[in-house]
């Protein structure tokens, strides 16, 4: 995973809903691990939402080259 590429995260509105939605996003940076815990990922989604993720809870869709 590297910063341009497309990534996915699966998600649900709330515990009574059974869909799950694919939010998408591009990758804009990444956070290097550290002893405190595992390696974060800056996603702007399709929404304009610029978050932190989990990178273990990413799938890449299309890399960048």
């Amino acid at each position: 995973m590297k910063p341009g590429d497309l990534v996915g995260w699966h998600r649900v509105n709330n515990e009574a809903q059974d869909e799950i939605i694919l939010e998408k996003g591009i990758v804009i940076s990444i956070e290097t691990a550290d002893a405190w815990g595992p390696r974060r990922v800056q996603v702007l989604f399709e929404g304009g939402d610029l978050e932190w993720m989990l990178k273990s809870s990413l799938e890449v869709i299309s890399e960048s080259r």
